[in-house]
Protein backbone atom coordinates (compact mmCIF):
# COMPACT_ATOMS: atom_id res chain seq x y z
CA UNK A 1 0.00 0.00 0.00
CA UNK A 2 1.41 3.40 -0.99
CA UNK A 3 1.85 6.01 1.73
CA UNK A 4 0.13 9.40 1.50
CA UNK A 5 3.59 10.98 1.07
CA UNK A 6 3.83 9.29 -2.33
CA UNK A 7 4.34 11.76 -5.18
CA UNK A 8 2.29 11.25 -8.36
CA UNK A 9 3.66 12.96 -11.47
CA UNK A 10 0.80 13.05 -13.98
CA UNK A 11 0.94 14.42 -17.53
CA UNK A 12 -1.95 15.47 -19.74
CA UNK A 13 -4.08 16.67 -16.83
CA UNK A 14 -6.24 19.24 -18.59
CA UNK A 15 -9.00 16.75 -19.45
CA UNK A 16 -10.06 13.11 -19.71
CA UNK A 17 -8.35 10.36 -17.74
CA UNK A 18 -5.42 12.59 -16.72
CA UNK A 19 -7.74 15.11 -15.11
CA UNK A 20 -9.71 12.39 -13.31
CA UNK A 21 -6.53 10.69 -12.10
CA UNK A 22 -5.18 13.93 -10.61
CA UNK A 23 -8.49 14.48 -8.83
CA UNK A 24 -8.44 10.90 -7.50
CA UNK A 25 -4.86 11.25 -6.24
CA UNK A 26 -5.59 14.63 -4.64
CA UNK A 27 -8.73 13.37 -2.90
CA UNK A 28 -6.74 10.40 -1.53
CA UNK A 29 -4.41 12.87 0.19
CA UNK A 30 -1.34 12.04 -1.88
CA UNK A 31 1.04 14.63 -3.28
CA UNK A 32 0.63 15.38 -6.98
CA UNK A 33 2.57 17.14 -9.73
CA UNK A 34 0.05 17.92 -12.47
CA UNK A 35 1.24 18.92 -15.92
CA UNK A 36 -0.39 20.24 -19.08
CA UNK A 37 0.51 22.21 -22.18
CA UNK A 38 -1.55 25.08 -20.71
CA UNK A 39 -1.22 25.45 -16.92
CA UNK A 40 -4.41 27.53 -16.83
CA UNK A 41 -6.34 24.37 -17.66
CA UNK A 42 -5.35 23.00 -14.24
CA UNK A 43 -7.45 25.54 -12.34
CA UNK A 44 -9.74 22.75 -11.09
CA UNK A 45 -6.97 21.65 -8.70
CA UNK A 46 -6.64 23.74 -5.50
CA UNK A 47 -3.31 25.55 -5.02
CA UNK A 48 -1.80 24.15 -1.84
CA UNK A 49 1.38 22.54 -0.50
CA UNK A 50 0.55 19.06 -1.80
CA UNK A 51 0.05 20.30 -5.37
CA UNK A 52 2.53 21.49 -8.00
CA UNK A 53 1.40 22.57 -11.48
CA UNK A 54 3.82 22.52 -14.41
CA UNK A 55 3.81 23.17 -18.15
CA UNK A 56 5.25 20.01 -19.66
CA UNK A 57 4.83 17.48 -22.46
CA UNK A 58 6.75 14.56 -23.99
CA UNK A 59 6.43 10.99 -22.56
CA UNK A 60 9.81 9.62 -23.71
CA UNK A 61 12.00 12.24 -22.04
CA UNK A 62 9.79 12.29 -18.94
CA UNK A 63 10.09 8.50 -18.66
CA UNK A 64 13.87 8.63 -18.98
CA UNK A 65 14.17 11.33 -16.33
CA UNK A 66 11.74 9.59 -13.98
CA UNK A 67 13.76 6.37 -14.21
CA UNK A 68 16.95 8.30 -13.43
CA UNK A 69 15.38 9.82 -10.31
CA UNK A 70 14.01 6.45 -9.19
CA UNK A 71 17.42 4.87 -9.73
CA UNK A 72 19.77 7.56 -8.43
CA UNK A 73 17.78 9.80 -6.05
CA UNK A 74 15.18 7.63 -4.33
CA UNK A 75 16.29 5.34 -1.49
CA UNK A 76 17.51 1.94 -2.81
CA UNK A 77 14.43 0.08 -1.56
CA UNK A 78 11.91 2.61 -2.91
CA UNK A 79 12.15 2.59 -6.70
CA UNK A 80 9.13 3.99 -8.52
CA UNK A 81 6.31 3.33 -10.95
CA UNK A 82 5.74 4.75 -14.45
CA UNK A 83 2.27 4.49 -15.97
CA UNK A 84 1.74 5.34 -19.65
CA UNK A 85 -1.85 6.13 -20.64
CA UNK A 86 -2.10 4.81 -24.18
CA UNK A 87 -5.10 3.23 -25.93
CA UNK A 88 -6.46 -0.03 -27.28
CA UNK A 89 -5.33 1.69 -30.49
CA UNK A 90 -1.77 0.89 -29.42
CA UNK A 91 -2.54 -2.84 -29.71
CA UNK A 92 -5.03 -3.12 -32.57
CA UNK A 93 -6.00 -0.79 -35.41
CA UNK A 94 -9.11 0.77 -36.88
CA UNK A 95 -9.63 2.56 -40.22
CA UNK A 96 -8.95 6.27 -40.58
CA UNK A 97 -6.46 6.59 -37.71
CA UNK A 98 -3.12 5.46 -39.13
CA UNK A 99 -1.00 8.21 -37.57
CA UNK A 100 -2.80 7.97 -34.25
CA UNK A 101 -2.11 4.23 -34.14
CA UNK A 102 1.51 4.79 -35.15
CA UNK A 103 2.03 7.07 -32.14
CA UNK A 104 0.30 4.67 -29.73
CA UNK A 105 2.19 1.62 -31.00
CA UNK A 106 5.41 3.64 -30.65
CA UNK A 107 4.63 4.54 -27.02
CA UNK A 108 3.82 0.93 -26.16
CA UNK A 109 6.91 -0.42 -27.90
CA UNK A 110 9.15 2.15 -26.25
CA UNK A 111 7.70 1.40 -22.81
CA UNK A 112 7.97 -2.39 -23.07
CA UNK A 113 11.55 -2.23 -24.34
CA UNK A 114 12.48 0.35 -21.71
CA UNK A 115 10.97 -1.86 -18.98
CA UNK A 116 13.17 -4.77 -20.05
CA UNK A 117 16.26 -2.61 -19.54
CA UNK A 118 15.47 -2.06 -15.85
CA UNK A 119 17.58 -3.92 -13.29
CA UNK A 120 15.14 -5.69 -10.90
CA UNK A 121 17.16 -4.29 -7.99
CA UNK A 122 16.07 -0.77 -8.97
CA UNK A 123 12.40 -1.68 -8.29
CA UNK A 124 11.21 0.41 -11.24
CA UNK A 125 7.85 -0.74 -12.61
CA UNK A 126 6.28 0.28 -15.92
CA UNK A 127 2.74 -0.34 -17.12
CA UNK A 128 0.85 0.74 -20.23
CA UNK A 129 -2.85 1.49 -19.73
CA UNK A 130 -4.93 0.71 -22.84
CA UNK A 131 -8.48 2.07 -22.59
CA UNK A 132 -11.14 1.37 -25.18
CA UNK A 133 -13.98 3.85 -25.61
CA UNK A 134 -14.15 6.57 -22.96
CA UNK A 135 -16.91 9.09 -22.42
CA UNK A 136 -14.89 12.20 -23.29
CA UNK A 137 -14.99 14.82 -26.04
CA UNK A 138 -12.14 13.06 -27.85
CA UNK A 139 -14.33 11.79 -30.67
CA UNK A 140 -16.01 15.11 -31.31
CA UNK A 141 -12.65 16.90 -31.30
CA UNK A 142 -11.18 14.72 -34.04
CA UNK A 143 -10.86 16.59 -37.33
CA UNK A 144 -10.58 14.76 -40.65
CA UNK A 145 -8.98 16.12 -43.78
CA UNK A 146 -10.97 16.10 -46.99
CA UNK A 147 -11.25 12.48 -48.09
CA UNK A 148 -10.95 11.10 -51.59
CA UNK A 149 -14.47 10.26 -52.85
CA UNK A 150 -13.55 6.58 -53.14
CA UNK A 151 -13.01 6.51 -49.35
CA UNK A 152 -16.09 8.55 -48.51
CA UNK A 153 -19.01 6.24 -49.26
CA UNK A 154 -21.66 4.84 -46.89
CA UNK A 155 -20.01 1.42 -47.14
CA UNK A 156 -16.48 2.67 -46.43
CA UNK A 157 -14.88 1.15 -43.30
CA UNK A 158 -14.27 4.56 -41.73
CA UNK A 159 -17.87 5.74 -42.18
CA UNK A 160 -19.15 2.51 -40.68
CA UNK A 161 -16.83 2.97 -37.71
CA UNK A 162 -17.90 6.60 -37.25
CA UNK A 163 -21.55 5.57 -37.34
CA UNK A 164 -20.87 3.08 -34.55
CA UNK A 165 -18.75 5.46 -32.46
CA UNK A 166 -21.28 8.31 -32.63
CA UNK A 167 -24.20 6.12 -31.61
CA UNK A 168 -25.33 7.52 -28.24
CA UNK A 169 -26.39 4.10 -26.98
CA UNK A 170 -22.94 2.73 -27.78
CA UNK A 171 -21.25 5.69 -26.11
CA UNK A 172 -23.16 5.03 -22.89
CA UNK A 173 -21.44 1.63 -22.64
CA UNK A 174 -17.99 3.27 -22.63
CA UNK A 175 -15.96 3.70 -19.46
CA UNK A 176 -15.94 7.09 -17.76
CA UNK A 177 -12.72 9.02 -17.05
CA UNK A 178 -13.44 8.73 -13.32
CA UNK A 179 -13.83 4.93 -13.44
CA UNK A 180 -10.59 4.65 -15.44
CA UNK A 181 -8.73 6.86 -13.00
CA UNK A 182 -10.04 4.95 -9.98
CA UNK A 183 -9.04 1.63 -11.52
CA UNK A 184 -5.52 2.84 -12.34
CA UNK A 185 -5.13 4.32 -8.84
CA UNK A 186 -6.29 1.10 -7.15
CA UNK A 187 -4.03 -1.07 -9.33
CA UNK A 188 -0.98 1.07 -8.55
CA UNK A 189 -1.51 1.29 -4.79
CA UNK A 190 -2.07 -2.47 -4.69
CA UNK A 191 1.04 -3.40 -6.68
CA UNK A 192 2.82 -4.91 -3.68
CA UNK A 193 0.06 -7.50 -3.34
CA UNK A 194 -0.48 -8.00 -7.08
CA UNK A 195 2.38 -7.13 -9.49
CA UNK A 196 1.48 -4.73 -12.28
CA UNK A 197 0.70 -6.18 -15.72
CA UNK A 198 2.68 -5.01 -18.75
CA UNK A 199 -0.56 -3.68 -20.21
CA UNK A 200 -3.82 -2.99 -18.40
CA UNK A 201 -6.91 -3.04 -20.61
CA UNK A 202 -9.71 -0.67 -19.62
CA UNK A 203 -13.30 -1.25 -20.72
CA UNK A 204 -15.15 -4.52 -21.30
CA UNK A 205 -15.06 -4.18 -25.10
CA UNK A 206 -11.25 -4.30 -25.12
CA UNK A 207 -11.24 -7.98 -24.10
CA UNK A 208 -13.27 -9.20 -27.08
CA UNK A 209 -11.35 -6.92 -29.46
CA UNK A 210 -8.02 -8.26 -28.24
CA UNK A 211 -9.16 -11.88 -28.20
CA UNK A 212 -10.34 -11.61 -31.82
CA UNK A 213 -7.08 -9.99 -32.90
CA UNK A 214 -4.95 -12.57 -31.08
CA UNK A 215 -6.96 -15.44 -32.58
CA UNK A 216 -6.49 -14.02 -36.08
CA UNK A 217 -2.75 -13.66 -35.49
CA UNK A 218 -2.41 -17.23 -34.16
CA UNK A 219 -4.50 -18.67 -37.00
CA UNK A 220 -2.38 -16.88 -39.61
CA UNK A 221 0.83 -17.92 -37.87
CA UNK A 222 -0.20 -21.57 -37.92
CA UNK A 223 -1.45 -21.38 -41.52
CA UNK A 224 1.87 -19.97 -42.74
CA UNK A 225 4.11 -21.94 -40.39
CA UNK A 226 5.83 -23.91 -43.16
CA UNK A 227 6.84 -20.74 -44.98
CA UNK A 228 8.09 -19.24 -41.71
CA UNK A 229 10.29 -22.26 -40.96
CA UNK A 230 11.54 -22.39 -44.55
CA UNK A 231 13.56 -19.24 -43.91
CA UNK A 232 15.38 -20.61 -40.85
CA UNK A 233 18.79 -22.24 -40.75
CA UNK A 234 19.00 -26.04 -40.77
CA UNK A 235 20.35 -28.05 -37.84
CA UNK A 236 22.96 -30.81 -38.18
CA UNK A 237 20.07 -33.29 -38.42
CA UNK A 238 18.51 -31.55 -41.40
CA UNK A 239 15.64 -30.11 -39.36
CA UNK A 240 14.71 -26.49 -39.37
CA UNK A 241 15.72 -24.91 -36.06
CA UNK A 242 12.62 -24.31 -33.97
CA UNK A 243 10.52 -26.77 -35.99
CA UNK A 244 9.83 -29.06 -33.03
CA UNK A 245 9.30 -26.29 -30.50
Amino acid sequence: MLESSTVWFVTGCSSGVGRSLVSTVYEAGHRVIATARNVASLSYIPDESNVLKLKLDGPVFITQEAARIFRETNPPSQGGTIIQISSIGGLITFPGSAFYHASKFALGGFTESFAKEMNPNWIINLMVVAPGGIQTSFGSNVQFTTRHPEYNTPASPLNQLLSYMTDTEVQMTFATPDSCARTVFDVVIGKDQRPLPRRLLIGAETISLMEADIKKTVDEMQSWKAETHRCSAKSDHGETIGETM
